[in-house]
């Protein structure tokens, strides 16, 4: 069977037309060792400055009141809950889902708990009173000592990339 000439020259356009183009092999980014652990000190101290920044307005600004726990339930990673209704000072009904580490003891469900809470945001800063501050700043501790530790080697990391830049030239 043979071809038809307008058959080869189409297939020919169209192998010129789609014909794909090797991409030039692209070089890794390399970024300085210091670069990155800057970063990571960053992102640590955010971290930090949050957990604190809520503790402190929640120590400042903190209103205690008694609530009635309505039920406890386990969640992700099994992370133990407890639901308290209590109402604010303004009068407002809440409902808050308090984690256990937000509690000195886990209470039963129908106990009376003393919580402690932002007026800003009732639902969302709710813990129990009798809590230690402390506890609320373990978090913070940790990240700033991961943000120490990243400072550090970003300080160590830049000395080398100094040092080996001077050696070769």
């Amino acid at each position: 069977m043979s071809r038809r000439p307008w058959t080869a020259a189409l297939e020919r356009r169209h192998q010129k037309r789609f014909r794909t183009i090797e991409p030039t092999p692209r070089r890794p980014i390399r970024l300085p060792a210091a670069t990155i652990s800057v970063v990571g000190a960053v992102i640590f101290t955010l971290i930090a400055s949050v957990f604190i920044v809520k503790e402190a307005l929640r120590a400042r600004d903190g209103v205690e009141t008694s609530g009635v726990v309505v039920k406890r339930w386990s969640g992700h990673k099994s992370t133990d809950y407890a639901d308290v209704v209590f109402t604010t000072s303004t009068g407002r009904r809440v409902r808050a889902s308090i984690n256990q580490d937000d509690w000195a003891e886990m209470p039963k469900v129908g106990t009376r708990a003393r919580i402690r809470y932002s007026p800003s945001r009732p639902e969302f800063t709710a813990v129990d009173a009798r809590r230690p501050m402390i506890d609320g700043l373990v978090v913070p501790v940790l990240s700033l000592g991961f943000a120490t530790i990243f400072a550090i080697h970003a300080f160590v990391a830049r000395r080398r990339e100094t040092a080996g830049r001077e050696a070769r030239g």
